[in-house]
C-alpha cells in the first residue's frame, strides 16, 4: 500500500503530470468558449429560427435510424446538443417548478420548449415541444431581503412573504420601533404599525403584480 502511494505521490508531482494537466485545462478552456460562442449563436436567431433548431434535435435524436446508429457501436445514443440546449436554457430560459428530487433543473424556451435535467444513475436531458395553449408551472421565488433588530443584529435574511409579513404583524402587535429592512443595500425603516417607510420595486411585490392581471 505504502509503495503505491508514493507511486502516485511521486507522479502527481511529476513533469508529466503537470503537462497533461496543463493540456487539459487548455482543453476545458477551449470547449466552455466553444460553448458559450454556441449559446450566443443560438441567442442571436429568432424566435422561430431557434424554435426550427431545437425541433431538428429533437427529430434526430427522436429517430429510430440515429438510435440503431449508436446502438451498433455499442454505446447508449448521446444527446450532446441537448446539453448544450439547457446550458442556453440556464442563461436564457424561464425557470419552471421541479416537483421531483431526480429533475435537478427545468426551463422554458420562448414558451415553446420545456427542457429538464434529470438525474438518477446518470444524467439526462430531456426537451419536448409544448402546445401553444397548454399552462407551465413557472418557478417563482421572491427577491430575499433582511430585517435586522433595534440593535443592527440580523433577525432574518427571508425570500418567504407570509415570514416577511408576520414579523411586520408581530411589530404592530406590539408596537416596537427599531426594526428595519435591508433589501438591496438600502435600509428601510419599519415603524411601530408594521409599516416601511417605503417599498422599492422587487419587494415582496410577485403575488400583487400576479393578483393584478387577474383583475
Amino acid at each position: 500500500m505504502g509503495n503505491i502511494v508514493e507511486s502516485l505521490k511521486k507522479y502527481l508531482e511529476s513533469d508529466e503530470y503537470k503537462q497533461r494537466l496543463e493540456e487539459e485545462n487548455k482543453r476545458e478552456l477551449f470547449l466552455n468558449s466553444w460553448k458559450d460562442k454556441w449559446i450566443e449563436k443560438i441567442h442571436s436567431l429568432t424566435v422561430e429560427q431557434r424554435a426550427d433548431v431545437i425541433r431538428k434535435c429533437i427529430k434526430k435524436y427522436d429517430s429510430d435510424k440515429y438510435k440503431n446508429k449508436e446502438y451498433k457501436k455499442g454505446r447508449f445514443p448521446e444527446n450532446t446538443l441537448f446539453y448544450m440546449l439547457d446550458d442556453y436554457a440556464e442563461k436564457y430560459g424561464e425557470p419552471l417548478y421541479i416537483e421531483n428530487d431526480i429533475c435537478v433543473s427545468k426551463y422554458l424556451i420562448d414558451g415553446k420548449f420545456i427542457i429538464e435535467c434529470v438525474c438518477g444513475q446518470g444524467s439526462v436531458i430531456n426537451v419536448k415541444e409544448i402546445k401553444e395553449n397548454e399552462v407551465v408551472a413557472r418557478d417563482i421565488k421572491n427577491e430575499y431581503c433582511s430585517i435586522y433588530k433595534p440593535n443592527n443584529e440580523l433577525l432574518v435574511c427571508t425570500n418567504n412573504q407570509l415570514v416577511y409579513t408576520d414579523i411586520l404583524v408581530q411589530i404592530k402587535e406590539k408596537q416596537v420601533y427599531g426594526y428595519y429592512v435591508k433589501f438591496l443595500g438600502k435600509k428601510i425603516p419599519i415603524d411601530k404599525n408594521g409599516t416601511l417607510k417605503e417599498y422599492p420595486d422587487g419587494l415582496f411585490d410577485k403575488y400583487t403584480e400576479l393578483v393584478a392581471k387577474l383583475i
